[in-house]
């Protein structure tokens, strides 16, 4: 038995975002014909500082002219990781639905995704709530940053890695326009209809992050972290990460250099 409750689209500024996230049940029941948009987590960074974990969001998309209107963020994480701290840096006039009820978190069973422990899983309304900002068409040939998920590290043991890989998982099945949770439509996107002046439901994929569905599910497990090393995005947790303590090392060796050709 799924030990997800299905959590309930969020409402959002827009009637027709509202009633379009509403009726995403019986719409998907039908083949979808808007742009297909990919959906991606990417570039890791840590800041020590607040044992803050940071992805950028990021888009793309197969038809020319395409723009985002509104999404259904949801996505699981290892809770024994991770608490979600926020999403941030909207670009493109974007941000949290004013009219939504917040981010919606709930834990169930981290090993429908073989997780190390329970899986967190966030479900939040994000729309272009400017619509006084420039507009940010998807390229089809790179990806496009739209804005930010934030988490807060909070088991130690991982502080200190020169590598850190965790896995995010965007809420849908693969192949299929339902979420992992039972009665759960999963990820939703809708783009903006230049024609009607609203907006119409997108064709979701996504590229899961340090995850990667199994070929053919066992039971309740849908897939589990990726472990070539070839393919995962990390980033490290050390408070100066190696790099940085290179620079630090070359530049006092270059002061030193300096003081030693000035007596000579």
């Amino acid at each position: 038995m799924n030990s997800f409750n299905k959590a309930g689209n969020i409402t959002a500024r827009s009637i027709l975002f509202f009633m379009l996230l509403s009726i995403v049940s019986i719409s998907h029941l039908f083949a979808q014909s808007g742009p297909g948009i990919t959906a991606r987590f990417a570039n890791p960074e840590f800041l020590p500082a607040d044992n803050l974990y940071c992805v950028d969001v990021e888009f793309i998309t197969d038809t020319e002219g395409t723009e985002l209107f509104g999404m259904n963020a949801r996505f699981f994480v290892d809770h024994d990781l991770f608490d979600f701290l926020a999403f941030s840096d909207f670009q493109g006039g974007y941000g949290v639905a004013p009219d939504g009820i917040g981010v919606v978190t709930s834990t169930g069973d981290g090993n429908f995704f073989s997780f190390g422990g329970d899986a967190l899983f966030i479900n939040q309304a994000i729309e272009k709530v400017d619509d006084g900002a420039t507009p940010i068409p998807l390229s089809q040939s790179e990806w496009t940053y739209l804005f930010k998920a934030c988490f807060i590290l909070k088991d130690d043991a991982y502080l200190g890695l020169d590598l850190f890989c965790p896995s995010i998982v965007w809420d849908l099945r693969q192949g299929a326009d339902n979420g992992f949770p039972a009665g759960s439509d999963g990820l939703v996107m809708t783009v903006v209809n230049d024609e009607s002046g609203g907006c119409i439901l997108a064709s979701e994929l996504v590229e899961q992050f340090n995850w990667e569905y199994e070929i053919s599910p066992i039971g309740n497990v849908f897939g589990a972290p990726v472990t070539d090393p070839d393919l995962l995005a990390c980033t490290s947790t050390r408070s100066i990460p190696l790099s940085s303590w290179a620079l630090a090392l070359l530049g006092v060796l270059m002061m030193v250099f300096v003081l030693i050709r000035r007596n000579y």
